[in-house]
């Protein structure tokens, strides 16, 4: 059959419609094949297949390369119309948004492969606020850190804000709305986080900030680490001052 034709031909060589076609990076049209001694390699596949006409449309990626070519194929002599064009042209702009889109979407998941496993490999606990979606991803470290679960039913973002002290959860909060973080792109914030059990931690955390054009938050990614024990270290020698200074 014509499609068993096909692949016992090669298009792509330089000689063939589709190899003008990326070697001119541009539409090639052969109205009459037989006709035309630039493809006498392919007047047999013209005799056998019945094909008396063809053009090819290269299809580009946003870099400018040649990532797809359309074929064409008539049985009668002849040229595109005007509307076999707009329709082929359609197709190539459908074809290059959704390679692009693949493209994109590997970039991306191997983005966060790479994104995920530097966050197995820390001991803070790395997490991922996508305002747009109103969710919250968290790395294994702070399981580790605070008791909490990060698989399943992860903590979400209320959940984060009823475990920040009473005392301190105001501040952190109206903190997330400073003006600054529009220039500066970049938010910092200490606190004490109740763990799982109960206890009490002293967190120190950081995240970089993603604005959207209108210049609203649409991702926050960042890091909290566990500085309980630098706290206690800096009372304690906050202490043995105050009982060196009284004696």
């Amino acid at each position: 059959g014509f499609i068993d034709i096909l692949r016992n031909l090669d298009l792509a060589t330089e000689d063939g419609i589709c190899g003008r076609a990326i070697a001119n990076e541009d539409t090639v049209v052969v109205d009459d094949i037989l006709a035309d001694p630039t493809y006498e390699k392919f007047h047999s596949f013209s005799r056998e297949s019945g094909i008396k006409a063809s053009w090819a449309v290269p299809v580009f990626s946003s870099a400018n390369e040649i990532i797809a070519i359309i074929t064409v194929y008539y049985h009668e002599r002849r040229r595109p119309e005007d509307k076999e064009v707009r329709q082929v042209e359609d197709l190539r702009h459908l074809i290059s948004l959704t390679i692009k889109k693949n493209i994109t979407s590997e970039k991306l998941t191997q983005s966060n492969l790479r994104f995920r496993s530097v966050a197995a490999a820390t001991s803070d606990a790395i997490w991922d606020w996508d305002a747009q979606e109103g969710s919250i991803w968290w790395s294994e470290g702070f399981s580790k850190i605070f008791g909490l679960e990060t698989s399943g039913s992860a903590p979400s973002l209320e959940e984060w804000k009823r475990r920040i002290h009473p005392d301190d959860r105001e501040r952190i909060l109206n903190s997330l709305k400073d003006p600054q973080l529009g220039v500066t792109k970049h938010w910092a914030g200490e606190y004490r986080f109740f763990r799982a059990d109960g206890s009490i931690a002293h967190a120190s955390d950081q995240a970089v900030v993603i604005f959207d054009s209108s210049g609203n938050i649409t991702r926050m990614i960042g890091g909290i680490s566990d500085i309980s024990r630098q706290k206690k270290a800096q009372q304690e020698l906050t202490s043995l001052n105050r009982a060196l200074e009284i004696s």
